[in-house]
């Protein structure tokens, strides 16, 4: 089964809070970050800043800084379970309901497992 990370990442970061906008300015210190006009850029909650989309499936710092406090923040509980030979499984629950996946990369895992989780709520 392929993956589309890039759409994973959107949904993931839809989910953290995130909201997309266009780049309308073009100074120099936006060139010197390499933005061009048009270039989509992502706000962060709480923040009036501009990011790039984190690679969430490629990035654990990016899902610990940003999806974990979401996810504590709903009420439900992370586990990883790392069994020598086996890849890495992701547990994301509460009293009613538990998400799991597995993958090679952590942070791929993790996302599928709050993928569950945000098709589930929806």
């Amino acid at each position: 089964m392929e993956i589309d990370e890039q759409e994973l990442s959107k949904k993931l970061a839809e989910f953290a809070g995130f909201y997309e906008g266009t780049h309308i300015a073009d100074s120099w210190y936006e060139r010197r970050l390499k933005w061009r006009r048009g270039d989509k850029f992502w706000v962060p909650p709480g923040m009036l800043i501009q990011i790039k989309l984190p690679n969430f499936p490629q990035s654990q710092d990016a899902c610990e800084e940003w999806l974990v406090p979401e996810i504590t923040k709903r009420g439900y509980n992370i586990h990883i379970h790392y069994v020598v030979g086996k890849r890495p499984k992701v547990v994301i629950s509460n009293t009613c309901f538990t998400y799991s996946a597995t993958n090679d990369k952590v942070s791929l895992a993790f996302c599928l497992a709050i993928e569950k989780l945000i098709n589930k709520e929806s």
